[in-house]
């Protein structure tokens, strides 16, 4: 029996080897997360790289100037320049209204391009793209932000070394909304906010501090981090 899978071992590796390898070959993506036949460009400013597929034009050149005002209101506000360009795609291959911002392995935000229906939470703006960038750049900037003693692990370990990204759902969203916010319109000035928070109070079963950080199953269950 030993004998058996010891010799057997060395072929069910060759065989997942020759599998991996004829799946990096495949000329079709049909999985991917964006259609393989799209066609890409980058705009270029002083401090973001905005790569937008076809029909994507006029959009990407609003965000190319909402984005350096952006910067030159946030960036001296919350105390931070990041390193380099950002990089910011522009996609309306979904009907969601939605963004994503990372700071790993580089600056990078996905922004989907389609303005919110009436029953988003996302409803009560004034600008949708300057909403959406407002509120993803000021992840960037707070969490990319670092100082004191994280700085001697920050240049052995690189971005890896991001305290602010272990604060609470509830900071991170929270400053997020705030800055989304400062023109009247946003979350924070949204009804559905309001009404969210006037049921947990009325039904007094408004959230601890705790459970406000965290992906709850009950309602209002990812709103909370933001409300």
């Amino acid at each position: 029996m030993n004998n058996y899978i010891f010799f057997r071992r060395p072929r069910r590796i060759f065989i997942l080897f020759i599998l991996a390898v004829v799946a990096l070959l495949c000329r079709e993506a049909t999985a991917a997360f964006f259609d393989p036949k799209l066609n890409w460009k980058t705009v270029k400013t002083e401090h973001f790289n905005i790569h937008f597929h076809d029909g994507a034009e006029e959009v990407a050149l609003r965000m190319a100037d909402i984005a350096e005002r952006t910067y030159a209101k946030l960036s001296p506000k919350i105390g931070w320049k990041p390193w380099g360009r950002t990089e910011v795609v522009l996609t309306d291959h979904t009907d969601v209204s939605n963004a994503f911002a990372t700071t790993l392995p580089y600056n990078y935000m996905l922004l989907y391009m389609n303005s919110p229906e009436g029953t988003s939470t996302l409803n009560y703006y004034d600008d949708w793209l300057e909403d959406l960038f407002t509120h993803e750049f000021t992840h960037i900037l707070h969490i990319d932000k670092y100082g004191g003693i994280a700085k001697p692990f920050r240049w052995v370990f690189g971005k890896l070394i991001t305290p602010n990204g272990l604060t609470p759902g509830w900071v991170r969203e929270g400053i997020a909304v705030y800055e989304e916010s400062l023109k009247g319109k946003g979350r924070v000035y949204n009804s559905f906010s309001e009404m969210m928070l006037r049921t947990d109070i009325l039904n007094d079963e408004f959230l601890a501090i705790d459970e406000m950080s965290g992906l709850k199953i009950n309602w209002p269950s990812a709103h909370a981090a933001y409300i």
